[in-house]
């Protein structure tokens, strides 16, 4: 897997996480760890190649569930409609005494499910079955769903995965500030080239409003998309189908300052990462020559600011862990490392139910 190094320590976490055993849910991650929803596979393997993983369930704070969800339904072509997830998912909770024999212990609050890119949608009855469990995502507001399918307090939002290739190959387009010579880009699907896209107006927009204009390079796709990012000082981030997108990360590792376009999209690690210090976030709606202007007003000195800490940050999203890790007395840099911090304060949260009933013995 991209060259992974032997077994780790975890960042030196205390935490011991069980990770259950289901091979018919799990069809093996090198089949599975490509696409946005790659992370479904790579956070269970990663857990399993570390001290943090134990197979004794006394000693365990988290229990994760893994499935490969949406490798099933795009690239094994199996479970494709949303009754057919829900079915499986409940026909696991159904049988948990079988599957998750450990899910009484805590009332399935000490319980961890992976739902990458929508995934939330495939499986709404979570409300009726796991609704105490905690949900690593990748998105806070999920369509058709909203805001209740997150809650701060317990889940964790994620970066989406970027497949190895892809972003290696971005890395070598990544030039210094003085080489790059286009003040944005975006490229990618809008109305008019997708239909599920034919409502999304603030890439519409991109795409009326800024076609042509100098030092710009926006529309569908094009063979020399890296080459165009990596000559950019910003990349323009819309929403896509939902809040979030991909193109957020595929930023950094462009070392191109994201201008983000999607008032819904919340970033992760809101708690390491200073996103104001390295990003833009502009309201959707007023997407225009301001925003054309204001980009063009940024002194070099600040681009050149913007970018290296870009760049110092890119490990964030690295799911491969390739980029070199920050030195000094942080832990790493990688984004195990975040869910491994969210998880330790969620610990800290948690307490052991002590049951339905109890009564004082005299």
């Amino acid at each position: 897997l991209g060259g992974w190094p032997p077994p780790h320590h975890c960042y030196d976490t205390q935490l011991k996480i069980f990770v259950y055993d289901l091979p018919e849910k799990t069809r093996g991650v090198l089949h599975c760890q490509h696409g946005q929803w790659g992370l479904e596979a790579l956070i269970p393997f990663w857990l399993q190649q570390g001290s943090c993983s134990t197979t004794d369930p006394d000693e365990a704070d988290f229990f994760l569930v893994p499935w490969h969800t949406w490798c099933d339904r795009m690239v094994l072509r199996l479970n494709q409609t949303r009754r057919e997830i829900s079915k499986i998912y409940m026909d696991l909770m159904r049988r948990h005494e079988e599957f998750l024999p450990h899910w009484t212990r805590n009332g399935g609050r000490d319980h961890i499910f992976i739902f990458s890119d929508q995934g939330m949608n495939f499986f709404p009855e979570w409300k009726d079955w796991i609704p105490h469990s905690i949900f690593l995502l990748t998105e806070a507001l999920t369509p058709h769903c909203g805001p209740t399918c997150y809650n701060p307090w317990k889940d964790v939002l994620l970066p989406g995965h970027t497949d190895y290739f892809r972003y290696r190959s971005m890395l070598s387009y990544n030039r210094p500030t003085e080489e790059r010579n286009l003040l944005f880009n975006f490229h990618g699907r809008y109305p008019g080239l997708c239909s599920l896209y034919k409502d999304n107006v603030v890439r519409g927009r991109i795409i009326e409003i800024f076609h042509g204009k100098p030092g710009v390079s926006v529309g569908g796709f094009t063979d020399d998309y890296f080459e165009r990012m990596g000559l950019s000082h910003f990349c323009l981030v819309p929403m896509g189908t939902s809040s979030w997108t991909n193109h957020l990360y595929e930023a950094f590792f462009a070392g191109c300052i994201p201008v983000i376009l999607s008032d819904g999209f919340e970033v992760p690690y809101a708690d390491i990462i200073d996103w104001p210090s390295l990003s833009i976030k502009w309201p959707m709606l007023n997407v225009g020559m301001d925003l054309y202007y204001f980009l063009l007003s940024t002194p070099m000195a600040e681009l050149k600011r913007m970018k290296d800490l870009v760049d110092a940050h890119a490990c964030w999203f690295d799911y491969h862990e390739v980029l070199e890790r920050s030195s000094g007395s942080d832990a790493g840099c990688s984004p195990y490392l975040g869910i491994i911090r969210a998880l330790e304060k969620r610990r800290l949260l948690l307490h052991r139910s002590p049951g339905r009933f109890w009564r004082h013995l005299s």
